[in-house]
């Protein structure tokens, strides 16, 4: 059960963080279009 509940926690912290990239990243891409 423990296994499981550091599973979770890891994929939640992962997916935020390849989230929060992945949005950096389309607004950079955003700003490089509307130059």
């Amino acid at each position: 059960m423990l296994t499981i509940m550091v599973a979770i926690t890891i994929a939640t912290v992962v997916g935020g963080i390849l989230i929060s990239e992945f949005t950096s990243a389309a607004e950079s891409i955003d700003l490089g279009v509307n130059r």
